[in-house]
């Protein structure tokens, strides 16, 4: 997505970026249309920009999806693009030579891609979630085990399985449970390997940022030592899942956002470290983008509801 967007160019400066909150209402909100009619009433009546912006209006008016949280617009004399999400994006409108991305960039920040991994003893699924869209990546079981009624007792649950375990100890068909028991940890552990071998190839093609992990808490450690070795530090252990499907979803998403601050408050902190550590650490555009080019900047922090005008050579 960002890579077709960088594409585009507009040499008059003629292109415009408008990004938009529409809150899943398939119409814009009262606080959005105010913006974008204020906004596009802004832009001078050139080079194509009256044609532009009544393209922008029709759009929003007939063609906005209900599902959809936030909107990316890119429009020009010779160019079009519009983008949905389920996402929140900020009321922006930037008018240059090339689409302003920042506000695309930053959502991708606060909504990485992200596995969603379900387990029990007998079955587990796999999703992936990326700015608000959920792809279903497979679903694995155990294979069919001997189901003799004194054994199947003890795989109903783990609490169920260490009780019995206890009792085995008594000699109650204890040699027997036990091997029960031992066939459904191997075959358990055969389908977390097959789940996180699916996990490993996805994420050489397309990779992740996090990984949570719905399921019995004793599953969580094999799963997460099973995981390519750049996530598992990334994976969290979120417990039994929740029986609905909202509930889930507002689960991973309290994860993201907590992530998401976690990684600014970071970020901050070393800021101002560095500061008081005597480094050439800058605040505003002015003092930033003369050192762009001299290898000495380590971190830009860009606020993506505050366009920066430059540019920089793709070829740098």
């Amino acid at each position: 997505m960002i890579a077709r967007l960088l594409d585009l160019r507009e040499p008059e400066g003629n292109l415009v970026t408008v990004t938009l909150d529409v809150a899943k209402t398939g119409i814009l909100p009262e606080t959005t249309r105010v913006f974008l009619k204020d906004a596009l009433h802004s832009l001078p009546a050139e080079g194509g920009l009256p044609q532009i912006a009544r393209r922008i209006r029709d759009y929003v008016d007939r063609e906005l999806r209900p599902e959809s949280d936030g909107v990316c617009l890119v429009a020009g004399p010779n160019q079009w693009e519009a983008i949905e999400l389920r996402v929140p994006l900020p009321n922006l409108l930037h008018r240059g030579s090339v689409p302003y991305l920042a506000p695309l960039v930053a959502a991708m920040q606060e909504f990485p891609k992200t596995y969603v991994v379900s387990v029990s003893e007998r079955d587990a699924g796999l999703r992936s979630v990326e700015l608000g869209d959920w792809s279903d990546l497979g679903h694995w079981t155990v294979e069919a085990l001997d189901r003799d009624p004194e054994r199947i007792l003890s795989g109903r649950s783990p609490a169920g399985r260490f009780a019995l375990r206890q009792r085995a100890g008594s000699g109650i068909g204890g040699s027997k449970r036990d091997r029960f028991d031992r066939a459904l940890e191997s075959q358990t552990a055969r389908m977390l390997a097959g789940l996180t071998h699916r996990i490993a190839a996805d994420h050489a093609f397309a990779p992740a940022s996090v990984v949570c992990c719905f399921g019995d808490h004793e599953h969580f450690p094999l799963l997460r030592r099973l995981l390519p070795a750049t996530l598992q530090g990334r994976a969290e252990d979120l417990g039994p899942a929740p029986r609905d499907e909202p509930s889930v979803r507002a689960a991973v998403e309290d994860v993201l956002k907590r992530r998401a601050a976690e990684r600014r408050d970071s970020e901050l902190r070393e800021f101002y470290q560095r500061r008081g550590q005597g480094y050439l650490v800058a605040l505003g555009p002015a003092d930033v983008l003369v050192h762009r080019t001299s290898g000495k900047l380590a971190r830009v922090f860009l606020d993506a509801l505050d366009p920066v005008m430059a540019t920089q050579c793709r070829s740098c």
